[in-house]
């Protein structure tokens, strides 16, 4: 029999269980810093961003000042400027620091240790170890696991969500959200 994929939505409590699993183990990466890894995921959560587009992101595609990140995509060829929030403005400033200190030099805005891009699977294979330690896994017998990926549908379910607790126009805050994440899928 054929199992329907469907995409895994973290609780707020899961996420904040990744962090914490991020943020405690040390030797958890080895290629990449905690502090990048971190970031990384923040990012993905607050935007809604494809994990591909996060990792081809520049530094210079940050305006902390104006409050925006652009954001290329490989599937379309336009990229989009979002604005980004006060919380990710903050999160995107102290890791800029950070990464000031440790003389990072490549373009690339998230880098391995050796200041080189990331690669997709080396982050994946990351985000793997991440979840096992933090307990959040599929406990209903499904087949797949909770991917990275599955940061873009959760902050699409917890933005929905937060609008209709708050009586949002849906019918015009959707149409937004689907421009703000480039697209759904």
């Amino acid at each position: 029999m054929r199992q329907t994929f469907v995409p895994y939505v973290y609780t707020r409590t899961q996420l904040r269980a990744l962090l914490t699993a991020t943020a405690h183990n040390r030797n958890l990466l080895r290629s990449v810093d905690r502090q990048t890894f971190r970031t990384f995921i923040l990012v993905l959560y607050a935007t809604g961003a494809l994990v591909g587009e996060m990792l081809s992101l520049k530094h210079s595609d940050v305006n902390l000042e104006a409050g925006m990140m652009t954001i290329g995509s490989k599937s379309f060829s336009r990229s989009r400027e979002i604005p980004i929030g006060a919380d990710l403005t903050d999160v995107s400033r102290k890791y800029l620091a950070w990464r000031s200190r440790k003389k990072f030099k490549s373009s690339h805005l998230f880098v391995t240790k050796d200041d080189l891009p990331i690669l997709n699977r080396r982050m994946n294979k990351s985000f793997q170890r991440v979840w096992e330690i933090a307990g959040v896994l599929h406990h209903d017998g499904g087949t797949y696991q909770p991917r990275m990926h599955d940061l873009r549908y959760t902050f699409a379910v917890h933005r929905i969500t937060s609008w209709i607790r708050n009586g949002a126009d849906l019918n015009r805050m959707l149409p937004a959200l689907a421009a703000y994440m480039g697209r759904l899928g």
